[in-house]
């Protein structure tokens, strides 16, 4: 069989799998989840297929999208094995997973309504991982004023509950103290003032302010 034909035949096995909907989103991570990452991670075209099918409506297909990050996650950390991956190194499997990762933010941003802050925030405080682009993602949206100020209060609560980014996310509040949006500016400010409350975190935030020549 030839290369085009597998890849067609997976494709039409992978869309079976994906239409079954009372399967894959109500009853959470199965075998169709196994097999689903397995091909997935072997094969671009359906990885492809599954990120299309879980960001067109990332609203109602949130809990898939968990299942995959975690299942791309136990792949990365060497949790689940598998013949077809034992050759890809951990610079490729980190990068599918921080791809995978990367492309839920922009589907996030099209959802209408307070949906989007709260599927933001799930991304961001549920995800097993937060890579350096996804860093960089949050800073970008916190930046925007269109989002208003849930991005910002994101950030003070991943300062304290995701302690591996902590400094990352602190710098990013502080770059936003001299915002030239007066809004996210005071607001950076005042949610700095209640970080520094936690005497955990006092002395960081001391240092990153004298760093940045930032008086609070």
């Amino acid at each position: 069989m030839s290369k085009e034909a597998r890849d067609k035949t997976l494709l039409m096995a992978v869309n079976r799998i994906l239409t079954t909907k009372k399967s894959i989103v109500r009853e959470g991570v199965d075998i169709r989840m196994k097999i689903l990452t397995t091909l997935a991670a072997v094969n671009p075209c359906v990885k492809e297929a599954v990120i299309r099918y879980v960001t067109n409506n990332i609203r109602s297909r949130i809990e898939l999208a968990f299942s995959w990050l975690y299942e791309e996650c136990a792949l990365l950390q060497g949790f689940q094995w598998c013949t077809s991956l034992c050759l890809m190194t951990p610079e490729v499997l980190h990068q599918a997973y921080n791809d995978f990762l990367i492309k839920l933010v922009p589907s996030i941003q099209n959802v209408d309504g307070e949906d989007r802050n709260s599927l933001l925030s799930r991304v961001y405080l549920e995800a097993p991982l937060i890579t350096e682009d996804a860093v960089k993602a949050l800073k970008t949206i916190s930046s925007d004023g269109t989002w208003r100020l849930a991005p910002l209060q994101l950030l003070k609560e991943l300062v304290i509950k995701r302690p591996t980014k902590q400094h990352a996310f602190l710098n990013i509040l502080l770059c936003h103290t001299k915002h030239n949006n007066s809004t996210i500016r005071e607001n950076a400010i005042i949610l700095l003032i209640e970080l520094n409350a936690h005497p955990e975190l006092t002395k960081m935030i001391k240092e990153h302010s004298v760093l940045q020549h930032i008086h609070l």
